[in-house]
């Protein structure tokens, strides 16, 4: 439970930053990008997140069987599998290059679900589920948004883009021809749709979840949709 919190925590924070509401001044803070990205995780209210999903997998069993996935082996394989996807491989790469620490994350991720970062690629199998409605959980993302501030996000972000030099690199570099490359390519891989498929098999829309983010973020509209890594 407080994996998947976490996980979405970190997903609103990063998308959050990538939208540009100020212009940059001198930069009086070098602490680098991980201590930024840990301030804006701090304003995210994870008790109350976590009391929404914990009501959600009570009350749905769809949200209930996605939660269940999401613990399971399978689950585990799939996120090895993303791993050696090498669009993916790349994508990582230019988040290190942009003063991300994109592998470290990644790695500490794995460690966090069960996986050693040098684990073998297990043999891909079809999905032995009953696809699962994908629209519970999607409901649940919205009310867990719902109890997100985001004008703090937004103050921060405005004072990071003036402080942070690794901060500021980091946003200006989602907005380049070298992103929109890696990204594309990944989008395009046919390893990584057919992860994405899979994951909609089991109640979760990936896509979907992103863009019900971006949209309570940005209910105007992504001012750079170069910023964004899904359609």
């Amino acid at each position: 439970m407080r994996l998947a919190v976490g996980v979405l925590a970190a997903s609103v924070v990063l998308l959050a930053a990538n939208d540009c509401f100020a212009k940059p001044t001198k930069f009086a803070n070098r602490r680098g990008l991980l201590e930024d990205i840990t301030e804006f995780i701090s304003l995210v209210p994870l008790e109350k997140i976590e009391a929404v999903i914990k009501q959600w997998i009570g009350k749905d069993p769809s949200v209930n069987a996605a939660f269940k996935f999401l613990d399971s082996d399978r689950y585990k394989e799939i996120i090895d599998q993303g791993s050696r996807v090498p669009e993916f491989k790349n994508y990582l790469d230019f988040l290190e290059k942009s003063r991300a620490p994109a592998h470290n994350l990644w790695n500490f991720y794995r460690l966090l679900i069960g996986l050693d970062p040098l684990k073998q690629l297990a043999k891909r199998t079809s999905p032995t589920l009953r696809t699962i409605d994908a629209a519970p959980l999607l409901q649940m993302v919205d009310e867990c948004l719902e109890q997100i501030d985001k004008q703090q996000f937004e103050d921060l972000y405005n004072r990071k883009i003036e402080e942070s030099e690794d901060f500021k690199y980091f946003v200006d570099r989602m907005d380049t021809k070298e992103h929109i490359n890696v990204r594309n390519a990944l989008r395009e891989s046919a390893e990584f749709k057919e992860i994405v498929s899979e994951l909609l098999t089991y109640g979760i829309d990936m896509y979907g979840v992103f863009k019900k983010i971006f949209r309570f973020f940005f209910p105007g509209g992504i001012p750079h949709p170069s910023l964004t890594l899904f359609p």
